[in-house]
């Protein structure tokens, strides 16, 4: 046995008798990995006591292994009880713990230590049936959850955390809060924040305790990149039927007739949003591109997306772009631009024109896109990046943020763009053809 696994082994005889865990269950994180890379970019890798591995698509995380991200990266991890975690770029996640029996979901125990940069965190079964038993140490505060989902940055001086659902608890490490323990440390010094509250909590080395204010920080707020799973992940047992109103049912019945009279006339690639999780019961201002993502989803394949929607694409059979393909340019064919002031307001915007151009010969991408608000007036997209053999669009660092997908027949091209500036954020959809 490798000293790797002898500390996943030991780590789970500790958890195990702390929980009063049958000895058969003990020893299963020796033989069957917690997770599975489920999207990457960027080149972000996995270590695992000596070794450094790529985190690739599909490679699989074990209890003790370490995620890091490069500027530009992004790793997004499914674990085995259907929770989901994003590991932002320039960050590192050490996986503590990650104890899970389907047949006990209550004896659970899961714990993330994020050391430096950003990670969202969605609750699985475990977090939910054992909220006691989950934590995510950082190295000034821990963590604890009551069904949620939340996003969390690291600074070398201080932490900040908002809530999309559920709600936290944080609290500073002490005698009363060990660094060792498992579950949010209610203590004098612990703060709640709710997804209601809509704010930011934060502590520093300064605080005596952490501070809740409101407003959301652009470094926690609409990230660059999300795995379509984890945008489209369902809602905590439960609540569902709580949470969605009567209007995002009407929205999500919208008529076959409808529906196709919004598609341009190929609708190998359709962006659908994730009505539900984002709280958009309709389009955002300016948005008249995307649909509900049960309709984008009905025979297409997620690729990419960020907090509002994702990219459905058509496939029959693997994706792939060979270098034969050469260069191709695209012109725009719809979009859909909104801008966001600082202070969370939106109102529509628009593209004015532009070009996307990608080399499969060379794997590389470059764009121009013209936008205007009334905040703004003119502004210009300029972004350049890489094309994965896949079709996938990512830009490069020092380039807006801007990530997408060809169609199978490389005859169509979405992305996504985030442009931030003075006053505000410029973002949209965007789809493409020749």
């Amino acid at each position: 046995m490798t000293l790797h696994g002898l500390r996943r082994v030991l780590g789970g005889v500790l958890v195990a008798l702390w929980l009063g865990l049958a000895p058969a269950w003990l020893w299963a994180d020796e033989v069957a990995p917690v997770g599975e890379v489920t999207f990457a970019i960027g080149e972000g890798h996995i270590a695992r006591g000596s070794e450094e591995l790529a985190a690739a698509k599909g490679a699989r995380i074990w209890i003790g292994d370490a995620i890091e991200t490069p500027q530009g990266g992004h790793v997004h991890i499914r674990f085995i009880d259907g929770a989901f975690v994003s590991v932002r770029p320039n960050s590192r996640l050490l996986i503590q713990e990650y104890q899970f029996d389907a047949g006990h979901p209550e004896r659970s125990a899961v714990k993330f230590t994020l050391e430096r940069g950003v990670a969202r965190a969605i609750s699985g079964q475990a977090a939910h049936a054992a909220k006691d038993h989950f934590r995510l140490n950082t190295p000034l505060v821990a963590i604890g959850v009551r069904g949620t989902d939340f996003v969390t940055q690291v600074r070398s001086d201080s932490v900040s955390a908002v809530v999309n659902q559920g709600a936290i608890i944080v609290a500073p490490f002490d005698e009363t809060c060990l660094v060792g323990g498992f579950g949010g440390c209610a203590t004098s010094r612990s703060k709640v924040l709710t997804a209601e509250m809509a704010g930011v909590i934060e502590y520093g080395l300064h605080q005596t305790a952490p501070s809740i204010r409101p407003g959301i920080p652009k470094s926690l707020d609409t990230p660059a990149l999300v795995a379509p799973e984890e945008a489209s992940a369902p809602p905590p047992p439960g609540q569902a039927a709580s949470n969605v109103t009567s209007t995002s049912a009407s929205t999500a019945a919208t008529s076959a007739s409808a529906f196709a009279a919004s598609l341009p006339a190929d609708n190998s690639l359709v962006w659908g949003r994730w009505t539900f999780m984002q709280g958009h019961l309709n389009a955002a201002p300016g948005d008249s591109v995307s649909v509900p993502w049960n309709q984008a989803s009905a025979g297409r394949s997620p690729t990419v997306g960020n907090f509002y929607a994702g990219l459905f694409r058509t496939e029959n059979g693997p994706v792939t772009f060979p270098g034969s393909l050469g260069s191709a340019s695209f012109g725009l064919i719809q979009s859909g631009v909104t801008f966001t002031g600082s202070n969370g307001a939106e109102q529509a915007a628009s593209a004015t024109g532009g070009l996307l151009s990608i080399d499969f010969a060379t794997s590389r991408f470059n764009t121009q896109l013209g936008l205007t608000s009334q905040p703004t007036g003119p502004v210009n997209l300029q972004s350049s990046g890489s094309v994965s053999a896949n079709g996938y669009l990512a830009s490069q660092a020092g380039s807006p943020v801007v990530a997408g997908a060809v169609a199978q027949d490389a005859r169509r091209a979405g992305y996504f763009f985030v442009l931030p500036g003075v006053g505000g954020t410029l973002s949209g959809l965007t789809l493409w053809g020749r």
